[in-house]
């Protein structure tokens, strides 16, 4: 017989073991640091290699989409980028239903995780930052996304700026209808390639969810 002042011990170990196992995916390298392996680009402009590190070429008033060519679901994804000059201006993809093919459309089915000054890490056209993004121009950013069914939250070197729950958490007033069609717990992701905006990227990782 198990004494009833054992119980709460035993429900605690039993709870810290599935948190431990939640985080305990390892983190993968999803760019390999010298070609586009695994990546498609749609759109215009282009992503090019420069001394082992990933940079935005663009062409004025257009968009162009860098996306990994698998899906992704319950995760962290962490990229490490770094604004470069007054205009600077990029944004993470998630949450794409169907593999991309109109990088225009993707602007409408998907969230957006800005990259850009003060709007860094918010999602673009639903929320405004919750605290100041810590980020600097020509200083190296990392920014983590958690994806966990409807959930996303989103940390600028070690701050949480956002914290959103679909069908939970209020949107921005003024938002287009587009904005407030639910996002799949899974899908493809990308890099934006923001018109004549210069970003680099140096890690792009992923860590599952268990």
């Amino acid at each position: 017989m198990v004494r009833s002042h054992l119980i709460p011990l035993v429900v605690l170990l039993a709870l810290g073991a599935s948190i431990v196992s939640a985080q305990s995916g390892e983190w993968k390298q999803l760019w390999n640091g010298k070609d586009f392996n695994g990546w498609n680009h749609i759109g215009y402009g282009r992503f090019i290699v420069e001394d082992g590190v990933l940079k935005t070429e663009g062409v004025d008033r257009t968009l162009g989409l860098f996306y990994y060519k698998q899906k992704i679901g319950n995760c962290v994804l962490r990229v490490v980028y770094k604004e470069v000059g007054p205009r600077s201006n990029s944004g993470v993809y998630i949450r794409i239903p169907k593999e991309p093919t109109d990088e225009q459309e993707v602007v409408r089915i998907a969230h957006e995780i800005q990259i850009g000054g003060r709007s860094t890490g918010s999602i673009f056209g639903m929320t405004n930052v919750m605290e100041p993004p810590p980020v600097k121009p020509d200083e190296w950013t990392t920014m983590e996304i958690m994806i966990n069914g409807p959930h996303t939250v989103v940390t600028v070197n070690g701050v949480k700026v956002t914290d959103y729950t679909q069908g939970v958490t209020p949107m921005r007033e003024r938002i287009s209808d587009y904005y407030k069609v639910p996002r799949p717990d899974e899908g493809w992701f990308g890099l934006q390639n923001h018109n004549l905006d210069v970003v680099w990227f140096k890690e792009i990782a992923i860590r599952p969810l268990n």
